[in-house]
């Protein structure tokens, strides 16, 4: 008789024997104590089976710790950590995070400082100095230069600015210096101030600006300075970044990336970088300040009070993650944390039962997108199921008391 029929048997004779007690002295159980007790009791026998060979009827909490290191049940390969690879590990994490930065800070490169240009759009105002011709008797100070204003005017889309006295002058795409000998010489062939400077100065420059927005304390547009820009002078002049940003409630991260957009192509860079290198700026560039995780962490399983992804904005270790993220001392199983790499196909076990588990734990690093796994405990699952028994039993308890 094989595992099957003995089962099939077993069934047959609660039923058998439950009709019987339903229907000895043609009289209803409720009546009698003693028969609401084997009643109780046939319930649990009749439920237990399908509890204790794992049904869909008990909740599932994830695999148990013995699940995952059994080779038949899960094709991952289990690698016990210790604080020797957790230190390597580490290191390997910090070597990785610096030559990221080191890739992006290459990539941006030292640009050359871009000069000032006049483009279509710009305002320009225009001033001319002149030096009065008069006779060998007269003071200095009667033939110094003064300055005449020509007032104020807008790039064109031709390029051209009207200017009085001598029309339509062409200066998009010229420096203000280039700008000053053209029109200089356009007013000395007009014999108007023959013998005049002009100085041109860019009012507002449409065509070359940096943008600053994000979590900035006052997001700006900045005109293109002569000498050039850099980052940290653009953060100073938008009024430096906020700690925590607008949109903190608490559980975020701090400020500290930075991404800048340049020709269509984005470079992300965590703060301190950036404001420990000089980092040339070129017109056209837009900063954006944000609070970026440099790590979210996944926590699954029945060991953790709720399933939760912590966000981190330094590299984290996995001690770091179990005190942020509120273990379930009650179902956890301490003898077995798992780590599922998401960079490669490896799970890493850490025991924190032991004083040796406790400091792997301090140094072992949790990457972006690893999965912290702590199992149910075997306990949680017979609670489950004697949860369940009990609470299909409870009517029948209830029912006897009313009869009595």
């Amino acid at each position: 008789m094989n595992q099957t029929e003995r089962g099939q048997k077993t069934t047959q004779r609660i039923m058998y024997s439950s009709w019987d007690l339903f229907h000895e002295g043609g009289s209803f159980p409720w009546r009698k104590p003693r028969r609401v007790v084997s009643l109780f009791l046939l319930v649990s026998c009749l439920l237990s089976p399908l509890f204790l060979d794992g049904c869909a009827f008990v909740p599932s909490t994830g695999p148990f710790a013995s699940n995952v290191l059994d080779k038949k049940s899960n094709s991952i390969p289990v690698e016990n950590a210790n604080e020797n690879i957790a230190h390597q590990l580490w290191q390997e994490a910090l070597y990785r995070n610096q030559e990221n930065i080191d890739k992006t800070l290459a990539a941006l490169g030292q640009p050359a400082i871009q000069p000032l240009k006049i483009a279509v759009g710009d305002s320009i105002t225009l001033s001319l100095w002149s030096q009065s011709a008069g006779s060998s008797q007269q003071s200095m100070l009667q033939t110094a230069p003064h300055e005449t204003d020509m007032g104020a005017y807008t790039v064109a889309l031709n390029g051209t600015v009207d200017l009085p006295y001598v029309g339509p002058v062409t200066v998009a795409g010229l420096t203000p210096q280039e700008a000053d000998k053209i029109i200089a010489a356009r007013y000395a062939q007009a014999q108007q101030f023959p013998k005049a400077e002009a100085v041109v100065t860019i009012k507002h420059n449409k065509g070359q600006h940096v943008v600053i927005i994000g979590s900035v304390n006052k997001p700006i547009t900045l005109d293109w300075p002569e000498g050039g820009l850099t980052v940290s002078e653009a953060l100073a002049a938008a009024g430096g970044f906020r700690v925590f940003g607008a949109s903190y409630k608490g559980g975020d991260v701090a400020v500290n990336n930075v991404m800048i957009v340049r020709r269509a192509k984005d470079y992300s860079l965590p703060l301190k970088t950036v404001l420990e290198h000089r980092i040339q700026l070129i017109p056209g560039d837009t900063l954006v300040v944000r609070q970026q995780p440099l790590v979210r962490a996944t926590c699954l399983g029945a060991g953790w009070e709720s399933p939760t992804v912590i966000n981190f904005d330094k590299q984290p270790t996995l001690a770091k993650v179990l005190s942020l993220g509120r273990i379930n001392w009650r179902t956890a199983q301490g003898r077995g944390v798992f780590v599922f790499k998401h960079s490669f196909r490896v799970i890493y076990r850490v025991n924190i039962d032991t004083p040796e588990g406790m400091r792997t734990a301090q140094w072992f690093p949790i990457a972006n997108q690893d999965l912290v796994y702590i199992p149910p405990s075997r306990s949680t699952s017979l609670q489950q199921i004697m949860q369940i028994i009990m609470s299909a039993a409870y009517p029948l308890t209830l029912a006897a008391s009313f009869a009595r």
